[in-house]
This record gives C-alpha cells, sequence and structure tokens, in this order.
C-alpha cells in the first residue's frame, strides 16, 4: 500500500515538473517578442526548467534511498536466512546418512 501511495507522489511530481516545462515552452513560443526577448525568456525559461529539475532529482533521491537501503537489508536478511536454512539442511541429510549407513551396517 505505500507502494502505491509513493508511486502517486512520484507521479504528481514528474507530471508537475513536465506541465511546468511545456508550459514555460508554450508560454515562451506564443508570446509576442522580439527575437532578444524571446532568447532572454528561453534562457530564464532553461534555468527555471534545471532548477525544478535538480528539485524533482533531490525529492526522487530522498524518497528512493531509504527504499534502496531497506531492500539491501532484506536480501541481505534473506541472503543469511537462505544460507541457515542451507547449512541445516546439509546437517540432517548428513545426520539421515549416517543412519541409514548404521541400519545397514547392522544389517550385515
Amino acid at each position: 500500500m505505500t507502494e502505491n501511495i509513493e508511486k502517486k507522489k512520484s507521479g504528481f511530481v514528474g507530471g508537475a515538473f513536465l506541465g511546468a516545462l511545456f508550459g514555460s515552452i508554450l508560454g515562451i513560443l506564443f508570446a509576442p517578442a522580439s527575437g532578444k526577448e524571446t532568447r532572454g525568456k528561453i534562457k530564464e525559461g532553461a534555468k527555471d526548467v534545471a532548477e525544478k529539475g535538480k528539485d524533482v532529482y533531490e525529492a526522487a533521491k530522498d524518497k528512493i534511498e531509504p527504499i534502496v537501503k531497506e531492500a539491501s537489508e532484506k536480501a541481505k536478511a534473506a541472503a543469511e536466512a537462505g544460507k541457515d536454512f542451507v547449512t541445516d539442511a546439509k546437517e540432517e541429510i548428513e545426520e539421515k546418512i549416517e543412519e541409514v549407513k548404521e541400519k545397514l551396517s547392522s544389517r550385515e
């Protein structure tokens, strides 16, 4: 459930970023202005988009880092549990083999 909320938040942030980008571009292109003014507006728009992109990146990074850390910890724990399981299973199998060997040797 938390993953769905996080996906919705990141989708909203990404959508807001794209909306700002396209809005800036369309506003610049359709506003009547001289070439120099338009270039200045494009330059300012590019700065705004870069700043917003940086903000989106930082927000995504702040949300993703804890998720990656938690997933890494869970993977390590699962690997350790798997290793323990295999070790225990190996010991049990070895014990059963010894029991079978003893039973076979006692019959001879």
